[in-house]
């Protein structure tokens, strides 16, 4: 088993040509042969719930994916102000990518996926890259 520590930089898909400005956190975790297990950094979140995300992944080769999933429910009211809900479950965070030579990390896109009450799929995604602390 190895510690990794790596810092992700991430930004919000707009449309098809535009991104948001990109936001940082960082990862702690243990390796163990292909398989990652532990937590992200999450200022927003932390700030709510006094509790860090967990993460957990596989690296295979050249391919990376990671899973960072929240224990709680948390979001933006329609005033735009953050809010916790421990009764219902949080959701999670995929980012797939690959490692890239020239830049020394690995870059790729992330995706959130969830179904409303109806029955409707969304769908959010953005480019994210990381590097070794």
């Amino acid at each position: 088993m190895s510690a990794l520590h790596w810092k992700v930089e991430f930004a919000y898909l707009l449309d098809k040509n535009k991104i948001s400005t990109t936001e940082l956190f960082e990862i702690k975790a243990t390796l163990d042969g292909a398989v990652f297990e532990g937590h992200a950094t999450d200022a927003e979140f932390e700030s709510l719930a006094n509790e860090q995300p967990t993460v957990e992944g596989i690296i295979d080769e050249e391919f990376i994916r990671i899973t960072k999933s929240y224990p709680y429910y948390y979001g933006t009211d329609e005033n735009g102000k953050l809010f916790l809900d421990k009764t219902i479950p949080g959701h999670s965070v995929v980012y797939e990518g690959e490692w890239y030579e020239p830049k020394k990390h690995y870059e790729g896109d992330w995706f959130i996926e969830w179904m409303d009450e109806d029955g409707e799929v969304y769908h959010i995604t953005g480019p994210w890259e990381m590097k070794a602390i």
